[in-house]
């Protein structure tokens, strides 16, 4: 414990200040918890086989730092690596790593090959998780759920080994069942979906953000709820198979309220954008496409629209200025929206 003087006013202030507690195993993590310890520092810790890195039932405004190498046993199991679940908490990596050494499962058929384990699981509200390293997972590397007033910024999920080598399904950020997300500022490069907004989500911001190689910018929408507010913005995606795809489930109540603002597109192999429905009902509203601007390989589409004719899908306002590839499909387009299908 540091302690500190402050003289104000002929008053003599005693302020208490808590130093930082240093783990290196999960004894010293439970010890931490059981003395309410505040400030904690994650240096090197072996995570034995099957079990994870439990960062929960820490009091509120508890601090985290990852300042050493986090690694784990090999098991196949479902996870996750690291439980990162409670209230105002604030996770920040101090030049250390989450290194799950993914290649030990991988195996060229992602899930459905071995049993793969999550690799970090966020189930945090009103928390901050800043400048996390995540290298090499096996299979997702976040997984947002269940959370609420979450941001997450400065994170790099780097997945480059697994290039070649059998990585496959290693989604950067998944979002399930969760309110107000932020991902800022951070660069991810796997060989799956760089962000995937999936079911029962609602207020995602996704900004200033890099996605390298994988499947680019998924928003699916399934769930009992209508997926809401979904914000790509000023944010690049590069080498991947799509730049952003917009396909609400069958099985979902559809999608509403989806803005695609200042997007750099760069060398995206399969389509820029690619908007598909499967079946009516899953509809789709107020989408807002602007700047959004940049190339698709020869062989990949300019732009793929594909949708039924649906009275529920309207609202929709485009700019969007993609070159390369071939000739754009556009099917089932509201009346008086602005696509222009080149």
């Amino acid at each position: 414990m540091t302690a500190y003087l402050y003289y104000l006013g002929g008053v003599i202030l005693f302020i208490a200040a808590a130093s930082a507690v240093d783990v290196s195993s999960l004894d010293d993590l439970q010890a931490a918890k059981a003395r309410g310890d505040r400030l904690i520092t994650l240096r090197n810790i072996e995570v034995p086989a099957g079990k994870s890195l439990d960062l929960s039932d820490f009091e509120p405004g508890t601090k985290i730092e990852i300042a050493g190498k986090i690694t784990f046993g090999l098991a196949e199991w479902g996870g996750p690596l690291v439980l990162m679940k409670g209230q105002a908490l604030t996770i920040e990596g101090k030049g250390g790593s989450i290194d799950a050494q993914g290649s030990r499962w991988w195996d060229n058929q992602g899930a459905k090959g071995k049993k793969k384990p999550l690799t970090v699981s966020m189930q945090l509200e009103d928390s901050k998780v800043i400048g996390l390293l995540v290298k090499n997972p096996p299979l997702v590397a976040i997984a947002v759920n269940k959370a609420r007033n979450l941001e997450i910024t400065k994170a790099t999920i780097d997945v480059k080994e697994g290039n070649g080598k059998g990585a496959l399904d290693t989604k950067g950020v998944t979002i399930r069942s969760s309110t107000n997300t932020k991902v800022l500022d951070s660069t991810i490069d796997n060989q799956s979906d760089c962000l995937l907004v999936d079911r029962d989500v609602n207020q995602v911001v996704f900004e200033r953000n890099t996605c390298n190689g994988g499947n680019g910018v998924i928003i699916i929408g399934g769930g009992g709820e209508i997926v809401r507010d979904i914000q790509i913005k000023h944010s690049k995606i590069i080498g991947s198979n799509t730049g952003v795809s917009i396909k609400p489930a069958k099985n979902g109540k559809g999608l509403q309220g989806i803005i695609l603002d200042s997007i750099e597109l760069k060398d995206i192999k399969t389509a820029g954008i690619w908007v598909s429905q499967q079946a009516a009902g899953s509809s789709i509203r107020d989408v807002t496409v602007n700047r959004v601007e940049g190339n698709v390989l020869p062989t990949g589409t300019n732009m793929i629209v594909n949708v039924p004719l649906d009275p529920n899908n309207q609202n929709w306002n485009w700019f969007s200025k993609i070159w390369g590839g071939k000739k754009s499909i556009c099917k089932g387009i509201p009346k008086w929206c602005n696509i222009k299908c080149l």
